[in-house]
């Protein structure tokens, strides 16, 4: 099975369903990437494809009083987990790890057709072909949203998001993780294969 590697945060979220946007600097390699456009490196990921998530071997960033941090527009953010909430000391995040496959729909390029000033007319929206940051006033009634993804990931344009479905979460398999799309070593596969039926 193919995997590619997400941070925490990200990937937990991503095995509750929670993030459905995956974003990178690039589509992945096969038929998702147009001529002309570098694809990720590493292996071809077909549409439709069930790929794995390893969690990153970084632990998330403390920043004081909280780790980690959902990036808002001009420069803001806000944090993710307080440190306040003992569920993260209690219970840490697996690092280094399978944590779950999911089924990559599509990956589309992120163009900007924003031309609002404020930022709570923001949008993110999908023609089918790009997720597109759009403004209320320019584009008119906004339906098929993808607008709660925006804090979930870096929807800079010019990069990729790769449409995430259908993930199904297993216990953590300790994995070391490869840039790009990697193949997972066969006793990382065989597992899996028992933990969700892949």
């Amino acid at each position: 099975m193919k995997a590619i590697v997400v941070r925490q945060l990200w990937a937990t979220l991503i095995a509750l369903e929670i993030k459905t946007i995956e974003t990178r600097p690039a589509p992945p390699n096969g038929p998702m990437r147009p001529d002309g456009v570098r694809g990720l490196p590493g292996l071809p990921v077909e549409r439709g494809e069930r790929i794995a998530i390893v969690a990153g071997a970084r632990r998330p960033s403390g920043h004081g009083d909280h780790y980690g941090e959902w990036r808002l527009s001009l420069g803001e953010s806000v944090p993710i987990i307080h440190a306040l909430s003992l569920p993260y000391r209690w219970h840490p995040l697996p690092l280094g790890a399978v944590v779950c496959t999911v089924q990559v729909d599509d990956a589309l390029p992120i163009v900007d057709e924003w031309k609002g000033a404020g930022v709570s007319q923001r949008f993110l929206v999908s023609n089918g072909r790009t997720l597109a940051l759009v403004d209320a006033a320019s584009y008119g009634p906004v339906s098929g949203s993808f607008t709660p993804q925006l804090p979930l990931g870096d929807f800079t344009p010019g990069r990729w998001g790769w449409l995430l479905s259908d993930p199904q979460p297993c216990t953590p398999i300790p994995c070391k993780g490869r840039q790009g799309v990697f193949r997972l070593p066969d006793d990382v596969t065989e597992a899996l294969g028992q933990e969700v039926g892949a």
